[in-house]
């Protein structure tokens, strides 16, 4: 049986709380909708998200820019709409500028349903006129010293060319009209790049950057635990399970040696990029971002989790419940097992403090202290296909003079599983508002008692664990 073991009086470390700096919220049109708009709400309140990211704001369905016989006509009213919500709930904008409005584009290659322009601008001072135009007004609504909190990143994914018709050199000068033209009327407006995938075009975008004295505020880029450039048309799940358990902090300690020293914003991450994978709405979420988040710290300064919410139409709207939608909430608002995991990281309050195991286990522990309770988050993580069985384990607790309860919450497949409970009642294709507040109700995250042993001068207490399993152990002091 592992044994963990910590000492309470034992010397602790801070665990800033990095992956709340963002949620990715999909593209700006969505956050029109009422239905998004609840759900972020949601994610800011009971997650503690502090910015959300958008993307597509430039697209045609925003209405932004438009040209009608021969004349160009701007409009910010949406955006408006949206990033009044945003900050009217205690929000932030992390805007990814683009993608190209159709009468600015110089092809009709577009990609998503909601038909993104991929291509580069006709002319790039139009392009630059728009950047300019759209700083200005925000300014003028919000305030110069509210625009200069929110960040500002430029294209999505430009190494990739389902979403880049242009050249590497063509984004990098993309890249430096935009940043030119925000620092030329407010240089502490944040602005960085490449926005790439899998970590790539760094070193090559800090060259560039280096060479022609264009500013770079910070290093942003996607990761998952599989090179979505070189394999979009592979099988996820095995290109998932041929991965390591720490690909995605393997990759993190390669970028941040590249970004040599800004900020690393991951601006968006999970187990897959796709949003019709059954993973994300079942109990292989849970371990999984407890673990890859453990993993990054001291790595990544920002880590936007894609996305916040399954009302997302990359691959069309979705009517069945559960999907494979990367969101934490599903379309009905049912919180889903990785909700429920970043509701546990949520409440962890303190310093960290160091635990020790006596054998090598999948099983991993985190320990904090604060002023009035003791907390552990227990998770037993591995890729899909391989070996894993149920354990049980020991924690030990030294230095511990008192305490005045003890209590445990559960995410496995027996607790805070929503999808086995829908595939229960027979999969249906819609829900009633009564079958959305009795699945809510019946796979809400519940507490119960656990049992210290006191010896000597260690308290202990035993957990079973299943694969991929989340338990979370709270003593107050």
């Amino acid at each position: 049986m592992p044994k963990f073991s910590i000492d309470t009086k034992s010397e602790s470390k801070p665990f800033p709380h990095f992956w709340e700096r963002c949620v990715f919220g999909g593209h700006a049109s969505l956050a029109l909708r009422d239905d998004w708009r609840k759900h972020l709400k949601i994610c800011h309140d009971e997650l503690g998200f502090q910015f959300v990211g958008l993307q597509g704001i430039f697209n045609d369905e925003t209405g932004i820019y438009r040209v009608v016989d021969g004349q160009k006509q701007l409009s910010f009213y949406n955006l408006d709409n949206i990033f009044d919500f945003i900050v009217g709930i205690g929000m932030k904008p992390f805007l990814c500028l683009g993608f190209m409005p159709s009468g600015m584009a110089s092809g009709k290659q577009t990609v998503l349903p909601f038909q993104a322009n991929i291509t580069p601008p006709k002319n790039l001072s139009d392009w630059g006129d728009l950047v300019k135009r759209l700083i200005g007004h925000l300014q003028v609504r919000y305030g110069k010293a509210e625009v200069r909190s929110w960040l500002f990143e430029v294209w999505n994914e430009p190494n990739n060319e389902k979403f880049w018709a242009g050249t590497k050199e063509e984004y990098f000068q993309l890249y430096a009209k935009t940043s030119r033209t925000i620092k030329k009327i407010d240089d502490e407006i944040k602005v960085g790049g490449p926005v790439s995938a899998a970590g790539e075009w760094i070193s090559e975008f800090l060259d560039f950057a280096h060479q022609e004295k264009v500013l770079v505020d910070f290093i942003s880029t996607h990761q998952y635990p599989i090179n979505t450039v070189a394999n979009q048309n592979l099988n996820l799940e095995f290109l998932m399970a041929a991965a390591k358990r720490e690909a995605l902090k393997t990759m993190s300690i390669r970028v941040k040696g590249e970004a040599l020293g800004l900020p690393l914003f991951i601006t968006g991450w999970n187990c897959s990029p796709g949003s019709r994978d059954v993973h994300h709405d079942e109990m292989y979420m849970p371990a999984f971002i407890i673990k890859t988040i453990a993993d990054q710290q001291g790595l990544a300064d920002v880590y936007a989790f894609r996305s916040m919410t399954d009302i997302f139409d990359d691959e069309g709207f979705p009517t069945n419940p559960f999907h494979g939608g990367s969101g934490l909430l599903n379309i009905y608002n049912i919180p889903k097992p990785s909700f429920h995991a970043f509701k546990l990281l949520n409440q962890l309050e303190g310093k960290q403090i160091a635990v020790k195991r006596d054998h090598p286990t999948k099983v991993e522990v985190l320990a904090l202290k604060s002023e009035s309770k003791i907390q552990f988050l227990v998770y037993h993580h591995d890729v899909p296909f391989s070996p894993m069985k149920e354990e049980k384990l020991t924690i030990e607790i030294a230095g511990l003079a008192s305490f005045k309860d003890a209590m445990l919450k559960r995410i496995d497949e027996e607790h805070g599983n929503p999808r086995k409970r829908w595939i229960g009642m027979g999969s249906p294709r819609y829900l009633s508002h009564e079958e959305i507040v009795m699945i809510t109700a019946e796979t809400a995250i519940k507490e119960e008692p656990v049992e210290l042993r006191k010896e000597n001068e260690l308290f202990s207490f035993e957990l079973q664990i299943p694969p991929q399993g989340v338990a979370f152990i709270e003593i107050s002091l």
